[in-house]
């Protein structure tokens, strides 16, 4: 069953409005997230950045610190919304783990170990390219049995895709410089660690 509310315009854009007044601060993020979950709902979120010859490069999340441990040090590479925007095999957008994920992915590590700790829960993401070499990858999730995200719920994630890509656009544009400076490590690390669970 899903839990989308009745769209309230005003709301909206008072969300909107803060997102645009805080475009270059840390609030236009928070203020986009809000605004999302006052028209489809959801209680966890995950916010990074995906990147082809690299690791992935976590924002912000409200898991705890330990429910996420680890994920860009290699299991990034199991992930089914990573895997998908690697491969070119999704339109830019908002989509839903269970139209990605293999069959078997309920009993794989990754699954295991990144989500059955949380119990039942439905995830969707928006993966929108920010650059020909990076995707913003903004992850909402609902927990619970019954929850997953309807058609009608897609369809409005996806009509929100303008809003998440600007915001997402203007937080790579201020972290690129530094992250560009400081990414030789990344990259070698990523080569490695492809290599390795290729192996697999």
């Amino acid at each position: 069953m899903g839990m989308q509310k009745t769209f309230n315009f005003e709301k909206w854009n008072q969300h909107v409005g803060n997102v645009i007044s805080g475009i270059d601060t840390p609030a236009a993020l928070s203020s986009m997230l809000d605004g999302i979950a006052d028209i489809v709902p959801f209680e966890l979120w995950y916010v990074a950045f995906y990147r082809r010859e690299a690791p992935p490069i976590e924002i912000a999340y409200s898991y705890s610190d330990t429910d996420r441990e680890n994920y860009v040090e290699g299991p990034y590479l199991l992930d089914p919304f990573y895997n998908a925007y690697i491969e070119n095999t999704i339109e830019p957008g908002c989509h839903a783990m269970r139209d990605l994920a293999p069959s078997d992915f309920k009993s794989t590590d990754f699954f295991q170990q990144y989500y059955a700790p949380w119990g039942p829960g439905n995830e969707v993401a928006f993966i929108l390219p920010v650059d020909d070499e990076t995707a913003a990858h903004v992850s909402i999730t609902r927990r619970g049995k019954g929850v997953r995200f309807l058609s009608s719920e897609m369809r409005t994630l996806n009509q929100m895709v303008p809003l998440v890509k600007a915001v997402m656009g203007r937080v790579w544009d201020r972290m690129r410089p530094e992250i560009q400076s400081s990414d030789r490590f990344n990259i070698d690390f990523h080569v490695r660690m492809t290599q390795a669970f290729r192996m697999f």
